[in-house]
């Protein structure tokens, strides 16, 4: 494999573990504020973590891009 189609294979990767994740985070974000209607935004949503999750999708999408063709 060329180095140029395994950085386009973890490139990809990466991009759909992020889209994945984004997927994710708007459903676990609807859900949230259907039950939480009362409490503040910042009382449940922690910017870190949500960082954090985006860090390690594309991470591993990265990972699974290269191990996968």
């Amino acid at each position: 494999m060329e180095v140029w189609t395994a950085l386009g294979y973890v490139f990809l990767g990466g991009v759909l573990g992020a889209v994945g994740q984004g997927i994710r985070v708007i459903v676990g974000i609807k859900k949230n504020i259907d039950e939480a209607s009362a409490k503040k935004w910042e009382d449940w949503f922690e910017t870190k973590q949500l960082g954090i999750s985006f860090v390690i999708a594309l991470a591993l999408g990265g990972i699974a891009g290269v191990l996968g063709p």
